[in-house]
């Protein structure tokens, strides 16, 4: 199963700092969430390896739960991020553990599924980011 992370949108942020430059602290907690994804997940490739993604699926939950940001909008994003990258761990670990092909098939249409709201996510994260 290949295990893709939908946070290569956010890095778009850090190359758009004058699209929010009239409210500096919402630049500034929007790199912060930014890097925090990235950071964490790092040049991870789409490798198939179970256990590389639970533990970045890991250090990305650590890492948003020492967020502290004032932001309202951004908090309600740093929240979603975390119940997103719980329930992948779920899969990771139903993937891990499973044995049965048929179960194993509907797992990973699940995560594929799961994948999408991820970059749904993403995409909200560089809109709200992106206004002024």
């Amino acid at each position: 199963m290949k295990i893709c992370w939908p946070i290569g949108a956010i890095a778009l942020l850090s190359f758009c700092p004058l699209a929010v430059q009239a409210n500096p602290d919402k630049l500034s907690e929007c790199l912060t969430l930014a890097n925090t994804l990235q950071g964490a997940a790092g040049n991870l490739q789409p490798t198939g390896d179970l256990n590389t993604a639970l533990a970045v699926t890991g250090r990305l939950q650590q890492n948003l739960r020492g967020l502290q940001l004032r932001d309202r909008q951004l908090q309600s994003f740093q929240q979603r991020y975390l119940a997103f990258f719980a329930t992948a761990e779920t899969l990771l670990n139903q993937g891990r553990t499973t044995g049965n092909e048929d179960t194993l098939r509907t797992l990973i249409g699940t995560a594929q599924q799961h994948n999408l709201t991820g970059s749904t996510l993403a995409q909200e994260v560089v809109e709200y980011c992106l206004k002024p």
